[in-house]
């Protein structure tokens, strides 16, 4: 877990750091992470964000 807190210290505020983190753990099968950033309290605001947590959501509840 200390190793995804201190990437998500590292990605600060910056959506484009967050998205590229998310995808390329998504491309790497650490679905885990993908997740933990995603819906991270820490992750900035942002429509790209909100919409990737959405659609995430939305094909879990298929």
């Amino acid at each position: 877990m200390s190793e995804t807190e201190a990437k998500i210290r590292k990605l600060g505020s910056d959506p484009q750091a967050w998205r590229g983190s998310i995808q390329s753990a998504l491309n790497t099968k650490q679905q885990g992470l993908a997740l933990a950033l995603l819906f991270s309290d820490k992750a900035p605001e942002g429509s790209a964000i909100k919409q990737l947590q959405q659609t995430v959501i939305q094909r879990a509840c298929r």
